[in-house]
């Protein structure tokens, strides 16, 4: 069975690098900015500060793990809730 994964593309019409979760075999998307084709890119690896994951702790995560928060916090307004994990005052 194809496992899927996130894989980033860059948009050879407007340059855009945006992730997209896709099977291994796909190495072709439509971009969500313009509607062109997108290619698999392979980024490089962080050097300097990062932790293990190649994330920084000072500037927080990078591609589909800042979307993901992002959409999290935004989904969270709009309800009217919080997006902190701090428990709540007594």
């Amino acid at each position: 069975m194809p496992v899927r994964k996130i894989f980033e593309h860059r948009c050879l019409e407007c340059n855009v690098v945006n992730d997209h979760y896709v099977y291994y075999e796909d190495k072709v998307q439509t971009c969500p900015e313009c509607g062109g084709d997108a290619k698999r890119i392979i980024s490089a690896v962080p050097w300097g500060n990062e932790n293990a994951l190649g994330v920084d702790p000072n500037n927080g995560f990078s591609g589909a793990a800042i979307k993901w928060e992002n959409d999290t916090i935004r989904r969270h307004k709009k309800a009217g809730q919080s997006h902190h994990a701090t428990p709540p005052e007594e």
